[in-house]
């Protein structure tokens, strides 16, 4: 699942962040929704590297 998976959750956050920004809130989903992916494949450093920058984001936004 993870090779299925991973380019479709790459390619939702690439046009996320062209459409909307790189900073833009809903970026955050996409970025979550990876991070996950990784976490659950064992690659918690990439995806703690994602949620570092969600969380970024939302602090801009308050």
């Amino acid at each position: 699942m993870e090779g299925q998976a991973e380019p479709l959750y790459q390619r939702a956050l690439a046009i996320r962040e062209k459409a909307l920004g790189p900073n833009h809130p809903n970026v955050t989903t996409s970025l979550e929704n990876l991070a996950a992916l990784y976490r659950a494949t064992k690659r918690d450093e990439e995806g703690e590297t994602l949620e570092q920058r969600a969380a970024r984001i939302r602090a801009i936004q308050r």
